[in-house]
């Protein structure tokens, strides 16, 4: 006998709760191997990603619990990333590309732009300099940068600039998930990423 169930709250977020009555908002499922074994183990996680429970036959639970998952999975499942070491992308649809180009100093940047090739990705995709000019404005004065699903479809990101010694933006480093989930952590990942570029920067002897 399962010593929790599971419901939704007003924002038809999964909650977990317990047997003793105590509630966890939040949860998650995460398949272990969601392609070759999708009825295998499964985990339910908090919101901070610790597992909380552990399930090592899906098709086991009950079947209201088990529709409920299945639910939330199809919803939030992970989308594959086809990308490999060494490999490039365009500056201009992606978040570490942008990230990169608007702290260029302007007389780099000017230098950059015209040879920009602009191709349509995606239906977000940005297609011409004058955007591009104005979002990095956007992300000059707000620190960061995102992509919106405008390099693979469904797919998101934030990322932030990594700065040397004199200031100049060197490297960019990026949180990449889904769409929606980008969209409904948007705090926790910026926060985060934020976090992990400032210690960066000033292992190079950057100082903010």
């Amino acid at each position: 006998m399962l010593d929790f169930t599971l419901e939704r709250d007003a924002w038809q977020q999964l909650v977990l709760v317990w047997k003793d009555g105590r509630r966890v908002p939040g949860v998650e499922p995460v398949r272990a191997f969601p392609i070759s074994a999708p009825e295998g183990f499964l985990s339910i996680c908090d919101a901070d990603g610790h597992v909380l429970i552990r399930v090592n036959d899906f098709g086991e639970l009950p079947a209201e619990v088990r529709t409920m998952l299945e639910e939330e999975l199809s919803r939030r499942e992970f989308v594959p990333i086809v990308s490999r070491i060494g490999g490039r992308q365009p500056a201009f649809c992606t978040g570490v590309g942008k990230a990169l180009l608007a702290f260029l100093a302007q007389e780099r940047l000017d230098d950059v732009l015209p040879r920009i090739k602009f191709e349509a990705y995606t239906p977000t995709t940005v297609r011409d300099i004058e955007r591009l000019v104005a979002e990095l404005a956007v992300v000059r004065a707000r620190g960061y940068a995102l992509d919106n699903e405008e390099h693979e479809p469904g797919i998101s990101c934030v990322a932030f600039p990594i700065f040397d010694l004199y200031a100049e933006p060197i490297a960019s480093i990026s949180a990449t998930t889904s769409a929606r989930k980008l969209s409904d952590k948007l705090d926790f990942y910026i926060e985060s990423v934020q976090s992990v570029s400032n210690d960066i920067s000033r292992a190079f002897g950057h100082r903010t």
